[in-house]
């Protein structure tokens, strides 16, 4: 494949077209009374459209050459871009209705850099059987494993998910706050239909579909068939019900790897398994990759001893000092009296004037008259609340080669990092927290994303230092390996 040169799929080009001609039909359809002569300007740009179109496909190449791969654009101005092999973080086939039309797959290769590192340094379709042969060449370069389609088939994942694991993931993975807008609105529905308004039904089922239905389904539809497994120090992922998705990256890519353990997810025992990895997306916002989908937690050690022992350890985890309650209280009343001041003049307005809402029912007068007052009672309480949680639930721990933080509210995180992938560590302390000798860390790693930052809970200041001292004593000694945080 040295110093061969590609072109996209020419059924890119009616990709392109067949999209901005739907777009100019929603936009005719919707200008009342259209004439001949906006038709035809409509026309026009569609003609001018596929021009461009053609143009850019005849002009933008790829090369694979010995030690890198060449993109050229050159449709304005020449654009070179050089993608050498040893930078490449994971190379991701695509496969979505209209690549299933034409027998076609998209190649996406994606770098380890933050920059720039949620969209593809290339991204190409193929014909199905030269796509693969392209994943099968790159992977052997990039992964030193050979590869080929059929052994996506062949390999069994460490985890079989059934239609309802996948249901069970798309419904209780998402944030816990987003079920909570959800039920807020199944609520409203309810009293719409009870007190008979149209209109308020209409906006509760129409945000309700746009909120939760949609995300859900696509959840659904994106980990359908979910595969994970293993191959050396390769990890492999697979899935979808339409649009089909398959990826590979090192595990010397995860720069931390998080369990997530959403609020309605725990009351069942389940939890799933995330990393942070750069140069992994391989479709829009898809820069997380799910490893293990919802699982019963005593399952997830197993799961972590096939894909990523590497990140297995069990830390010394230390609790919140008692003393971290002060600076967590100090800033919950800040944030409850602030939030009292707003509510302030919509409690006393409704307590005031709810008499002119002509209501014939007593109960529903008291209701209208006092909601304000409860609601803001009930958010001082839960601010309050989240406080508490907060302080029972964050821990910090050290290992020899890696640390964990556990954070979460609602939905709970542990997070587990090594050293040698930290870029930089910042402990902050308010004047609340300075007085009791207290700080919380912040850890920067380098994500698809750009920079993450995982933040721990409150304290002492010599614990959280370890970090630091940590990573400059590898510097030092000789123990850090800096090609982890290269990019």
């Amino acid at each position: 494949m040295n110093d061969q040169k590609f072109r996209n799929h020419p059924t890119v080009i009616i990709n392109n077209i067949v999209a901005v001609a739907v777009m100019l039909f929603i936009i005719c359809i919707s200008i009342p009374n259209i004439d001949l002569t906006m038709i035809s300007i409509f026309l026009l740009i569609l003609a001018l459209a596929t021009g461009i179109f053609i143009l850019a496909w005849r002009r933008t190449t790829i090369t694979f050459e010995k030690d890198q791969i060449v993109v050229e654009h050159n449709l304005i101005y020449m654009k070179r871009k050089t993608i050498p092999y040893a930078k490449i973080a994971s190379v991701n086939v695509v496969r979505n209705i209209f690549n299933r039309i034409f027998g076609t797959t998209t190649v996406n290769i994606n770098i380890n850099s933050s920059k720039n590192a949620a969209i593809p340094e290339a991204s190409f379709a193929f014909r199905s059987e030269l796509a693969n042969k392209i994943r099968s060449d790159l992977s052997s370069k990039i992964f030193e494993i050979e590869y080929t389609s059929e052994e996506d088939e062949n390999f069994e994942s460490v985890a079989i998910f059934t239609p309802k694991d996948v249901l069970i993931h798309g419904l209780l993975a998402t944030s816990t706050w987003q079920l909570i807008y959800t039920f807020i609105l199944l609520i409203y529905s309810v009293l719409s239909i009870v007190y008979g308004s149209a209109g308020g039904l209409i906006a509760a089922i129409s945000l309700l579909i746009i909120g939760e239905l949609i995300p859900v389904m696509s959840l659904i539809l994106k980990f359908y068939n979910f595969k994970v497994y293993r191959v050396g120090d390769n990890i492999r992922i697979q899935n979808g019900a339409i649009q089909t998705y398959r990826t590979s990256f090192d595990v010397s890519r995860i720069n931390a790897i998080r369990i997530r353990r959403p609020f309605f997810a725990r009351l069942l025992h389940k939890s799933c398994l995330e990393a942070e990895v750069v140069g992994i997306n391989a479709a829009a916002k898809d820069t997380k990759p799910t490893l293990c989908l919802l699982i019963d937690d005593d399952k997830m050690e197993g799961i972590m001893k096939q894909l990523v022992p590497e990140f297995l350890y069990e830390p010394n985890m230390t609790i919140q000092p008692k003393k971290a309650m002060f600076p967590l209280l100090s800033k919950t009343s800040i944030a409850a009296f602030v939030f009292l001041i707003i509510m302030a003049y919509p409690c006393y307005w409704m307590y005031t004037n709810a008499g002119n809402f002509n209501l014939t029912n007593n109960y529903a007068q008291l209701l209208v008259q006092h909601l304000p007052i409860i609601c803001t009672l009930i958010v001082i309480l839960a601010l309050y609340w989240g406080a508490l949680i907060s302080y029972k639930v964050r821990q910090f721990g050290l290992g020899i080669d890696m640390f964990t933080m556990i954070n979460g509210i609602l939905d709970r995180e542990t997070v587990t990092m090594q050293y040698d992938r930290v870029q930089i560590t910042k402990l902050s302390a308010s004047m609340m927290a300075k007085r009791f000798n207290l700080a919380r860390c912040t850890v920067s790693l380098l994500s698809s994303v750009g920079e993450k930052r995982i933040t721990s809970g409150y304290f002492y200041t010599e614990e959280l230092e370890e970090v630091g001292k940590i990573v400059l004593d590898r510097l030092s000694n000789g123990k850090y390996d800096y090609r982890k945080t290269a990019i």
